[in-house]
């Protein structure tokens, strides 16, 4: 890596275009933070985009990606024709092998763009503040610091994970290094043979950490599974998470404030933050092990918006089952999942309404 002075940032947006307003907005954003910077960087901007979105500002990048349905069935992701939902304006989430594509294109830009230090995927449809990206910036551009659990020569960027299912980080939008983006990928493309059949995003940033540490492929592949049915984690299990939040304090960097808004593929007008199923740390803190898996089995409310660190976990671990906060923060959570819920069918209903009008 070279020194700061020396430093190549590319924002890199990936996507269809189906909403040009959004990432114009985003562009303003980009703009709004590279004129306060005062680091002596090279900032780029990177069309990496299906369509292309032919800006004069813009590098365009054309990534292999695919060329047809049959090539993904033949090669990529043979499950992927049976979990087509025709209800999807676009192919995403666990349609058409996304995960495997957005991989390749990940290290194919990687092993093209050698002059590029640092990576900021952003995507179409989705908005990052520019004090988020600042902040994202100033915090990976410093070496990682040595760690039993150092992967990363650089921590990553990330808005939030999974406390239960490790390496389930959205990907959205995240910062990263270059290099450490390719061993991520190479890595990644080794280990298709064990995807989920749900393609999600565990199989783009784990399997390099399932090579450096047996334990985490062991808690990993409790998750995999023909249903989307959440396992029934032993005690063996249970007592690995720990070890799994080690390794996320160590290589990454957590934050999701401002919030990054997400702009449906289905009602493009529309925006919505990526985590509404989110724990606050506050919470987490005074939770035990189980409580949180039982948390992430009933309600699906395990994903972190900040780190947890060292003494955050070894308090974790410790604390009991059964206390009177724990019962008060399950009670809570309890509350603003069916909350959510009716939100949601009542944002239904009142799409529906609206188009049939």
């Amino acid at each position: 890596m070279r020194s700061i002075n020396t430093t190549t940032i590319a924002f890199a947006f990936f996507g269809m275009k189906y909403n040009q307003s959004i990432w114009k907005k985003q562009l303003s954003e980009i703009k709004k933070y590279i004129n306060k910077s005062t680091l002596k960087v090279k900032f780029i901007l990177l069309d990496c985009s299906r369509e292309g979105i032919n800006h004069k500002e813009f590098e365009r990048e054309e990534l292999k990606g695919y060329k047809n349905d049959q090539e993904i069935y033949e090669r990529f992701d043979p499950l992927a024709k049976y979990r087509k939902d025709p209800r999807r304006i676009l192919t995403g989430g666990e349609t058409y092998a996304t995960i495997f594509l957005q991989c390749k294109d990940f290290n194919d830009l990687s092993k093209k763009r050698e002059d590029i230090d640092f990576i900021f995927r952003l995507r179409l449809d989705v908005i990052v503040d520019h004090i988020l990206i600042e902040k994202a910036i100033n915090k990976v551009l410093e070496p990682n610091i040595k760690s039993p659990f150092k992967i990363f020569e650089h921590k990553a960027w990330i808005q939030f994970f999974n406390l239960v299912d490790p390496f389930f980080i959205f990907d959205t939008a995240f910062l990263i290094s270059r290099t450490d983006l390719k061993a991520m990928t190479d890595e990644s493309l080794k280990s298709g043979k064990y995807y989920k059949p749900s393609s999600l995003p565990t199989m783009l940033w784990g399997p390099l950490f399932y090579k450096n540490n047996t334990f985490l492929s062991i808690l990993a592949s409790n998750f995999y599974n023909e249903s989307k049915r959440e396992p029934n984690l032993n005690n063996n299990s249970i007592n690995l998470l720990p070890l799994y939040w080690k390794y996320i304090y160590a290589n990454f960097y957590v934050d999701f404030n401002p919030e990054v808004f997400h702009y449906f593929q289905w009602a493009p007008n529309k925006r919505e933050t990526r985590t509404w199923l989110k724990i606050e740390k506050q919470y987490v803190k005074h939770l035990s092990l189980r409580n949180i898996v039982f948390i992430h089995k009933l309600f699906g409310s395990s994903f972190m918006e900040e780190n947890l660190t060292y003494s955050d976990i070894l308090k974790i671990s410790k604390n009991d089952d059964f206390s009177i906060k724990s019962l008060n923060i399950l009670l809570k959570i309890s509350y603003n999942f069916f909350n959510l819920k009716f939100s949601r069918i009542l944002l239904k209903f009142n799409l529906n309404k609206n188009t049939s009008n």
